[in-house]
């Protein structure tokens, strides 16, 4: 088990060098987002039918925090991930967990997830930010979900690395051993695009 656990830490702590190697580019591609709108995070997150997920977010130090306090690993928070019957969900609407209350402590809250089901049974969130004083938000990404979705369509179109990258720069979550809850989330989520 001792080698298992090192094995499982190796891997995880090499898909910070990959958000950290991306990241210049994550960033770039969301500028427009952050410069035009009040919005300060955006995170790409795609879990597998196996239990690994692509955890990218243009604030490495979040991902470096995410990754050192073993929250890949938090069975309550994993289960935001998967909506029970929505397309889309904001951050507000779920129990402060311990992943919640630390990323309201990286300045980082008031957030929208977008739900995406791909062709392979994976499931993508579409994350989005932004900071605990900006309190209108929630109406913000209600009333511009056109805005949400062209940026999510542009991202696709330019980020090349959410399809290019090797197994071992995905995460892997001892929570997520099976593809039980990956299978619910993508049957629950309805297809907007």
């Amino acid at each position: 088990m001792y080698r298992m656990n090192n094995i499982l830490d190796l891997t995880n702590h090499l898909s910070i060098g990959y958000n950290n190697a991306i990241n210049d580019q994550f960033s770039a591609i969301c500028s427009p987002l952050f410069e035009s709108f009040p919005i300060t995070n955006f995170f790409y997150i795609r879990l597998f039918e196996n239990g690994s997920f692509l955890y990218l977010c243009n604030d490495k130090k979040w991902v470096m925090n995410y990754i050192q306090n073993n929250f890949q690993d938090d069975p309550v928070h994993l289960k935001s991930y998967y909506p029970s019957d929505a397309g889309y969900s904001l951050w507000a609407g779920f129990k402060r967990d311990n992943v919640y209350s630390a990323i309201y402590d990286f300045n980082i809250w008031n957030g929208f997830n977008v739900y995406e089901k791909q062709s392979d049974n994976s499931l993508v969130v579409y994350a989005f930010g932004s900071t605990p004083l900006n309190e209108e938000m929630n109406n913000f990404y209600i009333n511009n979900i056109d805005v949400i979705k062209s940026f999510i369509f542009y991202f696709k179109e330019k980020s090349s690395f959410i399809n290019n990258f090797e197994d071992y720069k995905l995460i892997i979550s001892k929570s997520l051993s099976s593809q039980d809850l990956v299978t619910e989330g993508t049957n629950n989520v309805r297809e907007f695009y």
